[in-house]
C-alpha cells in the first residue's frame, strides 16, 4: 500500500477516534444492511482503496480489510466476511479484558 494512502487513512482514523461515526459522509459511511460495518474510501492519484472497519468500546476502531476499488459494488460475501472479522476481533478484545480483571 502506498505511503500517501496510509497517511490519509491515518488522518481519517484520528478524526474517527475524536468524533466517532459523527465525522460524516465526507470521511466514513455505514454500510447499509450491517450493524457495525463502516467504510472509508481513500484516494491518491488514480488509486482508490476501501477500508472496512467497525467501532468497539472506548473509541476502538477494528479494521477488517482493505480492498482496492475496482468495481462499483463489492459482493455480499466480502462484506459479510468483513463484518465477521470485526465481530471476532472485538470479541477477542472483550475476552482479554474480562480475563485481566
Amino acid at each position: 500500500m502506498r505511503t500517501g494512502i496510509q497517511v490519509k487513512f491515518g488522518f481519517v482514523v484520528n478524526q474517527l477516534q475524536i468524533a466517532g461515526p459523527l465525522v460524516g459522509t465526507g470521511h466514513a459511511r455505514r454500510v447499509t444492511g450491517y450493524d457495525n460495518l463502516w467504510e472509508v474510501r481513500v484516494k491518491e492519484g488514480t488509486i482508490l482503496q476501501r477500508f472496512f472497519f467497525g467501532f468497539g468500546p472506548n473509541g476502538l476502531i477494528a479494521v477488517a480489510c482493505v480492498v482496492p476499488k475496482t468495481s462499483r459494488r463489492l459482493g455480499p460475501r466480502a462484506l459479510k466476511n468483513a463484518e465477521l472479522k470485526v465481530a471476532e476481533f472485538l470479541a477477542v478484545l472483550d475476552d482479554r479484558e474480562r480475563r485481566s480483571r
